[in-house]
């Protein structure tokens, strides 16, 4: 007799639905309390713009966890006979051919969810409705992007209830694929910065984009205009994972066809997976364990030189052999994993695969460390000290700054062994970019005792367009503009010889005269807003004890906002002295507050 069988068993489905209604329930009530009951807090107090930023706001704070979470509980649930060798055994047995089975299980964990989803907007337009407000728009898109990341998620969950055949290690796999392309990359980009001169960690990796929820956390996220209006960012990749996670779902099919009943149990289900699981496991050891194992003893400093490199090499590999033998303990299920041959070469080409990419690091075998941008093809240079930060794009400057760059890889010994022995110096950050959009970014401490390279920095950062881009300047300041202004100097020693800083306040008026009459004129002149790297003779005695500061509030895009300048006046600001002297202010250098209290 030939078995009977359907594209579609409604009462796999129905029961399946009915079983693990606690999983649906859950889920509907905590989007009952994220939106419907807070919407009507909202309304209570607040207006139905409040309720829309409300809504949206819910899906970078809420949908972005809670959407997974669902998704692999709901795909543990359905396909969870997988994991116990009699159910499996039963459901093959069911005249039902696989396709269907996995349809109408697939269908049993996805729909509640996509169900629970509508249910939550319609009792959400519904109270909307009944304080009078219209919030359809926010709405819809509220459930556009949850469908979207459920279909994403529930996808991703079906593929990796597929891929084992042990109920604890679906949901550590679906982490895994979920993070593990990020960890990976972030763990790859600590190698470079320890061992490439001058390199600067991007900040993210494409390896984002392997990892969903790394990537949706980062991208999708809400904006207000300047009405308030709030608008949903993160579209694209909300629609491009919700496709991926449609596609998935043939694919789990396929293996779900394959599978066979027998690997309930087992850690990796597919044979053909086993490998990569292996060497995955390896990769992320030699990375993580091997990062620790060098930092715990040497600390984390970039290290120059071969034998440091090959240190390094050597904790990847034990974190590799790690990663690689207990994975083979975990497909096994034994202990006894040592006396396979194909083992340790497996191994030991996961360890070489490190060392290599180690080496070449420290060897600079892509030209990294050495690479100078065409000063042609360079539209704008940001150069950063420590915070005091520079936008240049006249050409004498941008050639001034690569110059700079030229001379840091040039003292490459001097700068790192400063840098490492604490001594004094100045980190120069330097960003290129470049005229086809590209940007090219170092990182370099320059020593103490390259004076030559430091006093080109200084001359750079104190050009005309370097201090107007360190300066935030106006080019007139009014004096309702002003909300606070002070002047601090120290002045020579009293009678009793103390000597204390002393504040002199300013009113609006004085505030804005100073700047419009004195400060300003003189920062044009670059007499003024200057910064020192080398701190000789010549600063002391050009740099009075003294600071301006003025607090400001402007008009921008979004209002009002506050602002902060300050400035310190140096023996070259005539306009600006002679102002302060006019008004009490007693200025004495550095070196003469220095000297004075030193008696």
């Amino acid at each position: 007799m030939k078995s009977a069988t359907l594209h579609f068993e409604r009462g796999i489905f129905a029961k399946s639905v009915l079983r693990f209604w606690p999983i649906w329930a859950v889920y509907a009530f905590i989007w009952m309390l994220v939106l419907p009951v807070s919407i009507i807090d909202t309304l209570t107090r607040w207006t139905a713009t409040d309720a829309n930023s409300l809504v949206l706001n819910s899906i970078p704070n809420t949908a972005v966890m809670l959407c997974p979470a669902a998704a692999c509980a709901a795909a543990m649930a359905v396909f969870s006979h997988l994991y116990s060798e009699r159910s499996a055994g039963f459901f093959a047995a069911l005249p039902v051919d696989r396709g269907s089975m996995f349809l109408s299980l697939a269908a049993a964990g996805l729909l509640p969810l996509m169900a629970a989803n509508l249910l939550v907007f319609l009792v959400s337009l519904a109270v909307e409705a009944l304080f009078g407000a219209s919030g359809l728009g926010a709405l819809a898109q509220w459930l556009c992007a949850v469908s979207l990341l459920t279909l994403c998620y529930f996808g991703l969950a079906a593929l990796c209830a597929q891929l084992t055949g042990h109920i604890v290690i679906m949901p550590l796999l679906f982490i895994a694929v979920n993070v593990v392309a990020s960890a990976l990359g972030d763990m790859g980009l600590i190698v470079p910065s320890m061992f490439c001169y001058g390199y600067v960690n991007p900040g993210s990796n494409w390896a984002n984009v392997l990892s969903p929820l790394v990537n949706l956390i980062s991208n999708v996220y809400t904006t207000y205009g300047a009405t308030d209006q709030v608008t949903l960012a993160g579209w694209s990749w909300m629609m491009l994972y919700g496709l991926l996670g449609a596609m998935l779902l043939p694919a789990s099919m396929a293996l779900y066809k394959r599978r066979n009943i027998e690997s309930a149990g087992d850690v990796v289900a597919i044979a053909s997976v086993r490998p990569v699981f292996k060497y995955v496991c390896a990769l992320a050891c030699a990375f993580i364990l091997g990062n620790m194992l060098y930092t715990l003893p040497f600390g984390n400093s970039p290290r120059d030189g071969l034998g440091p490199a090959l240190v390094y090499s050597a904790c990847m590999a034990a974190g590799a052999f790690i990663g690689y033998f207990g994975a083979e303990m975990l497909l096994s299920k034994s202990f006894a994993v040592f006396g396979s041959r194909r083992s340790y070469i497996g191994w030991a080409l996961t360890g070489l695969l490190c060392c290599v990419f180690v080496v070449s690091c420290e060897l600079d075998a892509t030209g990294y460390e050495t690479n100078l941008p065409d000063p042609s093809k360079v539209s704008s240079v940001t150069v950063d000290t420590s915070g005091i930060s520079a936008v240049f794009d006249e050409p004498e400057h941008i050639e001034a700054a690569i110059s700079l760059h030229e001379n840091a890889i040039e003292g490459r010994k001097t700068n790192e062994e400063a840098e490492r022995g604490g001594w004094s110096g100045v980190s120069v950050y330097l960003q290129y970019r470049m005229a086809d959009g590209s940007e090219m970014m170092r990182r370099y401490f320059i020593a103490g005792t390259d004076t030559d390279t430091l006093t080109g920095l200084e001359e750079l950062m104190n050009s005309n367009e370097g201090i107007a881009s360190r300066k935030e300047a106006w080019s007139q300041l009014r004096p309702s503009n002003v909300t606070e202004a002070f002047v601090y100097f120290r002045p020579a020693l009293s009678e009793d010889g103390i000597q204390e800083e002393q504040a002199l306040e300013l009113t609006s008026e004085e505030a804005a005269e100073l700047y419009n009459t004195c400060i300003l004129p003189d920062m044009r002149d670059a007499k003024i807003g200057l910064v020192w790297y080398v701190t000789d003779e010549t600063y002391y005695n050009s740099v009075y004890d003294c600071r301006i500061e003025l607090n400001v509030t402007v008009n921008s895009g979004s209002g009002r906002q506050s602002t902060y300048f300050y400035t310190v006046p140096t023996v070259y600001s005539e306009r600006t002295n002679e102002w302060l002297l006019a008004h009490g202010v007693e200025l004495n250098t550095l070196a003469e507050t220095a000297s004075a209290s030193l008696g």
